[in-house]
């Protein structure tokens, strides 16, 4: 893969409809809230979601085709965004054959069974010219609505955010929609190396990690491996926030309260060491290095216990 660049968005969504309805026979969008029967309507929801754009380029640089993936969590965004980067680099185009592509064997390569049932509120959903194309368990509706807007207008991200609205005031809605987003990490690949920057938002303070990943054996490649280095730090990150929380409340609470969080220590531990030993493996396949310098889970463990807010 020559060129390929890409952003992790973690974004959250503040719909609100509120007033009275607009008289209307457009159908373009569905509603975000259920009107309740009475013309003043006041009610808000809120949309959670972690996005990837996938953009494919040919020999020459253009843009071929391009896919947006958003899931539940960080980490699985960033995996399911690699298998499918894995089967564009393997096989080529994917839009000719979307049809036939083994999208559920993609994402359950991501979830197996023993996550889904740790995490049973998981969802993930993939996207092509706007239109979910796979999904698994149910996302909210709204970040359909986003991304049909976003790719009729072809139109900045932020800018689909202004359109959204005025798609469901063509619809007979009053909507206002307020959009928070954090860059998680970004990838960028050339070829000679593939670069991961990580943004680790701790409770006490906000820092970057820059990943630079190459080829150290002639049959290794370095575009995959740094999706997955991406993918293991963004879960061991996760993973070291839930533990120092649940120390903390271990520490303070009566034996009773402290039998759930010493459970939810327990098996975050055990998935930190096999996070710990994938990272030596890509490590050791690869010439990785690290600036400032490697992150470290133990350090995200302490200043989360750390923090008195």
């Amino acid at each position: 893969m020559k060129q390929f660049h890409s952003t992790l968005l973690r974004e959250k969504f503040l719909i609100k409809e509120a007033g009275d309805s607009v008289s209307s026979d457009s159908d373009q969008v569905a509603p975000p809230v259920a009107a309740q029967g009475t013309a003043q309507v006041t009610a808000q929801v809120t949309a959670m979601s972690n996005r990837m754009v996938l953009p494919f380029r040919d020999s020459h640089g253009r843009v071929i085709e391009e896919f947006v993936v958003r899931a539940k969590t960080m980490h699985s965004c960033v995996k399911l965004a690699r298998e499918i980067v894995s089967e564009f680099m393997h096989n080529g185009g994917l839009t000719p054959r979307i049809e036939k592509m083994p999208w559920s064997r993609l994402w359950g390569r991501v979830m197996t069974q023993a996550e889904k049932k740790s995490d049973p509120d998981h969802w993930c959903v993939i996207y092509k010219d706007g239109r979910p194309i796979f999904e698994d368990k149910s996302h909210h509706p709204f970040l359909d609505v986003i991304e049909k807007v976003s790719f009729k207008h072809q139109c900045d991200y932020d800018e689909s955010i202004v359109l959204a609205e005025k798609a469901f005031l063509d619809a007979g809605k009053k909507v206002t929609i307020t959009h928070d987003g954090k860059i998680a990490a970004i990838l960028d690949v050339n070829e000679e190396r593939a670069k991961c920057g990580i943004i680790i938002r701790s409770p006490i303070k906000t820092t970057t990690c820059n990943i630079r990943v190459q080829q150290k054996h002639k049959d290794e490649g370095y575009v995959l491996p740094a999706f997955a280095l991406c993918a293991q730090f963004l879960e061991g990150i996760h993973l070291s926030f839930s533990i120092g929380h649940h120390e903390t409340i271990i520490a303070n609470a009566d034996k009773a309260q402290r039998q759930n969080s010493e459970r939810a220590v327990s098996k975050a531990k055990e998935r930190i060491l096999s996070i710990q030993r994938r990272i030596g493996d890509i490590e050791d396949l690869t010439e990785v290095n690290y600036r400032p310098e490697k992150p470290s889970f133990k350090s995200i463990i302490r200043d989360t216990m750390d923090f008195k807010g």
